[in-house]
């Protein structure tokens, strides 16, 4: 039986149980951390909670109380069910955090439960309009917000404006959080056309163990389901690891984003698992039940709108992948996408594809806005074969790697430039090398030895390795590496046949990272940019001398 002391039994002191615990006092026991019930909220689902919680995130603003060095500052929300007719308005160095993840907050009211804001200590305004040119205005005021283990539920539909006129749309809706860090957070929205999570404009976010459950509104025949994650325009350098979208017209829905990694992460129940129409995203691993088509790279169908670049798929899992009439026609589709690829696929069951005439891959769209320089590999232990001649892969720059007994090997020959088959490569092995970069302009001289390693197989070739700039005379302008062993791809269409990226030791003022583009025609450069901390590219043209540039990725080549 656990014993019970009043307060003034305490003697004015709290000793926390355990071997090791010293005496504390009360009020130094209770200012460890601000609760939200301690400005009244009670957590009983029926008390309406919105203003004692706003309350609580006001006073930690103006108090810092329980702000580390930095002035981050947490608010506890006790497990509880905390009832909310308006959205919590979050911004800047504000930590929100669930005692558990039984903590929920159920939002009432038709707007988001959590919206981003800039508060100036007694004006709250929106940010959800803000763009990649708001740094200043918008964007600076959301800086390192972190929500933790919280479960939010919409109880009604998600409708109207924002003041900034923004449309609300999703449960949790936040535009220019740099450095948004999102761990154990759960969503529940089972109303037509609201999201689950939207990002926007928030770079460096990492969002971990996270949780988007649309209650079965997405299917294969129904548009009307929403994004379980949005993850809009200017999401930059940001990673997805351990997330899970259940239930949505598409879970992971990617517009405009650049250089955004998903690891692990899951996409069930719904009509499409994930929409590419985005730079550089990178899918390792992960499982996918259940779902209609699981990655479109670029727009479906091949409608217009912005293409899937350099985006990647790899190693993803894909379980009981089953079509039904009338539903998605293709495990991948191909619509407008540069200079991609997937391999690694696993596929465990697609006997529906094959009864209703559906296929792995789907071509949508001309093949010169389809798969420009994209690879492809395929691993599969279906029983039932599938015929790639079918699906219309275009030749030219694609590589198709098959691995499946009964597949139609002449078909996948006739529409590849190069394929292996059961296993046994039709080509030899790679090639394997280094060069030492030269520059254009002139100027720049290497610490030596400086080689970077390339591994040429079919027309991919891969780049690892570091240089060191010993001296630089430039003070502006851009930067080529004008060497490369194999002249690349030309893709057209002004898109790059690269993945790469780069990084600086040490790291350079003003940047969070670089990537290297090569140019569209077919020639042995690449520029070398910097990434801004506000997103936009920098020349380097005037790297500094002692910097040490880091080069990895891939690149295709007609050689």
């Amino acid at each position: 039986m656990t014993k019970t002391r009043d307060l003034a039994d305490l003697g004015g002191g709290f000793i926390q149980p355990g071997s090791g615990a010293v005496q504390r006092t009360v009020e130094s026991k209770l200012q460890d951390m601000v609760s939200v019930k301690d400005f009244g909220a009670v957590g009983d689902g029926v008390t309406d909670d919105t203003a004692a919680i706003q309350a609580a995130i006001e006073y930690v603003y103006h108090n810092k109380q329980g702000a580390d060095s930095e002035g981050y500052a947490p608010v506890l929300f006790p497990n509880g069910d905390y009832k909310i007719t308006d959205s919590i308005k979050v911004f800047m160095k504000l930590t929100l955090m669930g005692m558990s993840r039984d903590t929920k907050i159920s939002q009432y009211g038709s707007v988001p439960a959590v919206i981003s804001t800039k508060y100036d200590g007694t004006t709250y305004t929106d940010t959800l309009n803000a763009t990649s040119s708001d740094v200043a205005s918008k964007i600076l005021h959301v800086t390192n917000l972190q929500i933790n283990d919280l479960f939010f539920e919409s109880k009604v539909a998600i409708t109207g404006n924002a003041p900034s006129g923004a449309a609300y749309r999703a449960t949790v809706q936040i535009n220019g959080a740099i450095g948004l860090r999102m761990y154990g957070c759960r969503v529940t929205n089972s109303f037509v056309n609201n999201n689950g999570f939207t990002i926007e404009n928030s770079w460096r976010a990492i969002v971990e163990d996270c949780y988007a459950n649309g209650v079965g509104k997405g299917t294969l025949a129904n548009s009307g389901g929403g994004y379980g994650f949005e993850i809009g325009g200017q999401v930059n350098a940001a990673t997805f690891k351990s997330c899970q979208a259940v239930g949505w017209d598409v879970c992971y829905y990617l517009g405009g984003s650049q250089s955004t990694t998903f690891l692990e992460c899951e996409a069930a129940n719904s009509r499409l698992g994930w929409r590419l129409s985005a730079d550089s995203i990178k899918i390792y691993g992960g499982y996918s039940e259940n779902t209609g088509t699981i990655v479109c790279f670029g727009p479906e169908g091949g409608a217009a709108g912005t293409s899937a670049v350099n985006c990647s798929v790899d190693g993803l899992l894909c379980g009981f992948c089953d079509g039904a009439p009338g539903g998605p026609e293709a495990v991948i589709e191909f619509s407008r996408c540069f200079g991609g690829y997937v391999r690694n696929l696993r596929i465990l069951r697609s006997s529906d594809y094959t009864d209703v005439g559906k296929t792995i891959f789907k071509l949508s769209g001309s093949p010169a806005d389809s798969m420009s320089g994209t690879v492809v590999e395929v691993n599969t232990n279906t029983a039932n074969p599938f015929d790639l001649s079918s699906v219309g892969l275009n030749g030219g720059n694609l590589i198709v790697d098959v691995n499946a007994t009964g597949t139609n090997k002449t078909g996948a020959a006739l529409y590849t430039r190069y394929s292996s088959y059961d296993g046994k490569p039709a080509t030899t092995g790679p090639e394997i090398g280094y060069f030492t970069p030269t520059f254009s302009p002139s100027g720049i001289t290497l610490s030596a030895p400086q080689r970077i390693r390339y591994v040429k197989e079919h027309s991919l070739v891969n780049l690892s390795g570091a240089f060191q700039i010993s001296s630089n005379s430039n003070s502006s302008g851009t930067l080529n590496i004008n060497n490369l062993p194999f002249s690349s791809i030309d893709l057209g269409n002004g898109q790059s046949s690269a993945v790469l990226q780069a990084a600086f030791e040490p790291p350079i003022a003003g940047l969070v990272g670089g990537w290297f583009r090569i140019n569209t025609q077919n020639t042995n450069d690449m520029f070398l940019w910097g990434t801004a901390t506000n997103g936009s590219r920098v020349d380097m043209g005037n790297i500094p001398a002692g910097t040490t540039v880091y080069i990895t990725g891939h690149y295709l080549t007609g050689e």
